[in-house]
């Protein structure tokens, strides 16, 4: 009885994982992002936006990491606000990345 619950809790995890990727890439599918859409209404109100603007905005929004970080950074977000990274270990392994 103890193997299939451990089973269960394992299939479980390994569904989490697989849903938060898959509903992570259709989320980024559509082409542009926040930015682009930003951009086009300060530029439609008639603010000049220069490209060290851009860049500046890109980094504050993280839009200038790899896709894989992205995801990383919103999962370990997650967790980290719900409390689950409290531990000292757990904050110090977050650091590294």
């Amino acid at each position: 009885m103890l193997f299939y619950v451990a089973r269960r809790f394992l299939y479980m995890g390994i569904i989490l994982l697989v849903l938060s990727m898959v509903t992570f890439i259709i989320i980024q599918l559509p082409p542009g992002d926040y930015l682009t859409s930003y951009i086009a209404q300060l530029q439609k109100s008639g603010q000049i936006v220069d490209k060290a603007q851009i860049a500046s905005l890109k980094k504050q929004y993280g839009l200038d990491i790899p896709i894989y970080r992205q995801y990383f950074n919103l999962t370990m977000s997650h967790y980290a606000s719900t409390g689950i990274f409290r531990n000292r270990k757990y904050r110090k392994l977050i650091r590294r990345f």
